[in-house]
């Protein structure tokens, strides 16, 4: 059963941390579901805590809806999803209002903990069928307060790539940095601001930390992962709007600072300067869009490449190492794992789109050619120190001993545009295809026809 959301509203002297700015119902065909209608939450309402309550009902055409999704406007994919509610409620009442209908349980009701900070966000809920079909029935603009405690903490700044483009480099370039903190960026891919924005996530919805209130002696150790919350479950006012606001707040402070603990302790103060970043390479999946929400100051570098050199240098690695990575492992041939990169293509294009703030666009190709440029550039846009003497000492690291390590081609210079020597005529096919669109949004020369 499903917990109501906290009602705090009548707390004297607390700040509304949730304000409903509009609730817009947007068009459907038909084809998919019947009818719907959201009854909650109303345009205009307001929490003074972390937590949503959401409740309506939706009635499939040709099959039960399964449940309803949010997520952020932009981001669609299912592992993107904020929350997710059963549509499992019976609705005698809407059933009487649409007899022709066929007979389902449409209703759900249910709390959602949304994680913006000092932020408006827009969001869209969507009807999801267990063929995997998701269906938009409204957009929710909402208003964020704060969300935890003023901290004075090193920011994130995550490379976000699909791999083979050149990250594991910049990591290690950025982390030579005074003001830059990187864990041993040449040997591990530290994710350590993934691991406790992950923990956060998991933590923070009320179907979660609600379990702590139905263990027993013979509940397993995992059990704060369970999404099924015994019949009955219910808690106070005060003590929902203590875990919903005060306990939401607790938690991302704790991984906060756990993040931030870490990379002070890993390193010492470069130059008399302390250190204001840490680097750590991200993917685009949920915990991206989180690391961004819930750390002041955060930035991201969306690092691109050729997505046909990408592409032989992904072939290329996994013959160089005798192991199939990077999702190639999926499908059956190279053309189809072709489809897949173009999938992964458009995740960061919607993450160049419409991520805020806006990510910094950096091509491997001109990290790799123009170095100090390119590194200047960046620094400069950073407010970092961009000095003759800075660039000099990061390029006098060991990036090359990563080269040799991981690289695929002769030296980094000949890996830019080596798709035109090694991709046959089908491959080629295949990324005019599917690389098409990707390749101009992002400013490459299209796949000429054979």
């Amino acid at each position: 059963m499903a917990c109501a959301a906290p009602d705090t509203r009548d707390i004297p002297g607390t700040p509304e941390l949730l304000k409903v700015i509009l609730v817009e119902r947007l068009p459907e065909d038909g084809t998919r579901v019947l009818n719907h209608f959201l009854e909650g939450p109303k345009e205009g309402a307001g929490e003074n805590s972390h937590v949503l309550e959401f409740s309506g009902w939706v009635l499939g055409v040709a099959q039960d809806v399964a449940h309803v999704a949010l997520h952020l406007e932009g981001f669609e994919e299912e592992d993107l999803d904020i929350g997710q509610l059963a549509v499992e409620r019976p609705r005698p009442d809407v059933r009487a209002a649409f007899p022709a209908a066929r007979p389902q349980a449409c209703g759900y009701q249910g709390s959602i903990a949304l994680w913006g900070r000092e932020q408006t966000l827009v969001y869209r809920l969507l009807a999801v069928f267990d063929d995997g079909a998701r269906v938009p029935l409204y957009r929710i603009t909402i208003r964020h307060g704060a969300l935890g405690s003023a901290q004075t903490l090193l920011k994130p700044l995550l490379v976000t790539t699909l791999g083979r483009s050149g990250s594991m480099l910049l990591t290690m370039l950025l982390g030579s940095h005074p003001e830059i903190r990187a864990y041993k960026p040449g040997k591990y891919e530290a994710r350590v601001c993934t691991y406790w924005t992950d923990m956060f996530l998991t933590l923070c919805q009320p179907r979660r930390y609600l379990q702590a209130l139905t263990a027993n002696d013979a509940s397993p150790r995992d059990r704060w992962l369970d999404d099924k919350l015994p019949a009955g479950t219910s808690v106070c006012a005060a003590t929902a709007g203590y875990l919903a606001r005060d306990g939401i707040d607790a938690l991302v402070d704790f991984a906060r600072a756990r993040v931030d603990g870490f990379y002070r302790a890993c390193g010492g103060t470069e130059g008399g300067r302390a250190p204001r970043y840490f680097v750590e390479k991200c993917v685009c999946r949920l915990t991206r869009l989180a690391i961004l929400s819930v750390f002041p100051g955060a930035r991201e570098i969306l690092l691109v490449r050729d997505l046909r050199d990408m592409l032989c240098s992904i072939l290329a690695y996994n013959r160089k190492i005798g192991r199939v990575k990077f999702r190639r492992e999926l499908v059956a041939t190279d053309v189809e794992y072709v489809r897949t990169l173009r999938v992964e293509a458009d995740r960061m294009l919607h993450a160049l789109r419409f991520s805020q703030p806006r990510p910094i666009l950096l091509r491997y190709e001109d990290l790799i050619l123009q170095p100090d440029r390119t590194l200047r550039g960046l620094l400069t846009e950073l407010n970092l120190d961009a000095s003759d003497a800075v660039i000099e000492g990061l390029l006098a690291g060991r990036s090359q001993d990563v080269f040799a390590v991981h690289g695929t081609s002769r030296d980094p210079a000949s890996s830019i545009g080596r798709w035109r020597g090694e991709l046959d005529a089908e491959m080629r096919a295949a990324c005019r295809e599917h690389f098409a669109g990707a390749l101009a949004e992002l400013g490459y020369a299209p796949t000429e026809p054979d």
